[in-house]
């Protein structure tokens, strides 16, 4: 079991596409098969965000949250609340995403993205550049992984104690081959409000020397592909033995 799923991490999944421009409405024409599908009774079990001229957002009351504009599409998952009223009483907030563990949503992304792919509008004519593959995760300190602890220890170290609040942010290459390179957006936040939880976000990008097609099994293999590569990083983040060296005590 992965670090992000004893965490309760939450993913996000995203394609990066050479540029084409359609308005919101013609994203919304091209989703409607998908849209259709998620209604409880004869009512939607989503929103759509005001839609501007060239972007859009559906949210998905299962948590998820489709994002669609001219060079990117992405879904990303976050826990959604509403209130109910209560004969008598206060209203009471009800969880209504789906609390499924950070594997499970990245495969309901995975899948989900892929679908969406080759019904948006030029789909056979367009090409994927990058693929992105996201964990997030609200923790304190003293639950994240001994490797992104040492993380925190080394960033700190001019300072010679606990730091109050911080943001980190590093975008380093992690791997380069001949057909892609990859690299991954480190953020680290601790907030100085300490009511606030500490969050810790790893964007993992896979760019392409030689274009992807959006055909449904090439973005499946390269889905699967950038899946494995990344949560194999976010492993080698836990572990964090390139720390070792320079920080003693994690």
């Amino acid at each position: 079991m992965s670090w992000c799923d004893k965490l309760a991490s939450v993913p996000s999944v995203g394609f990066i596409y050479d540029p084409h421009f359609v308005s919101g409405d013609g994203i919304i024409d091209a989703i409607a098969p998908m849209l259709d599908k998620w209604k409880v009774g004869d009512k939607p079990d989503f929103t759509l965000s005001q839609p501007e001229p060239l972007k859009i957002e559906v949210q998905h009351n299962n948590g998820f949250t489709y994002s669609f504009e001219p060079t990117r599409t992405s879904i990303a998952y976050q826990h959604r609340v509403k209130f109910r009223n209560v004969s008598g009483s206060r209203p009471v907030a009800e969880l209504i995403s789906s609390p499924q563990p950070y594997s499970q949503l990245l495969d309901d992304a995975i899948s989900d993205i892929v679908e969406i792919a080759l019904i948006l509008p030029m789909a056979k004519r367009r090409s994927v550049k990058t693929i992105g593959i996201v964990t997030s995760t609200h923790a304190d300190e003293k639950d994240i992984p001994p490797g992104i602890r040492k993380m925190i220890r080394y960033l700190s170290r001019p300072w010679k104690s606990d730091l109050d609040a911080y943001l980190f942010t590093i975008v380093a290459e992690v791997e380069s081959a001949k057909i892609h390179s990859d690299r991954c957006i480190h953020t680290l936040t601790r907030p100085d409000d300490k009511e606030q939880i500490p969050n810790f976000k790893f964007d993992w990008q896979r760019s392409y020397s030689n274009q992807v097609a959006v055909e449904k099994d090439t973005l499946l293999r390269e889905l699967q592909r950038a899946k494995k590569a990344a949560l194999d990083y976010f492993e080698t983040l836990a572990v964090g033995d390139a720390f070792d060296d320079i920080v003693k005590d994690a």
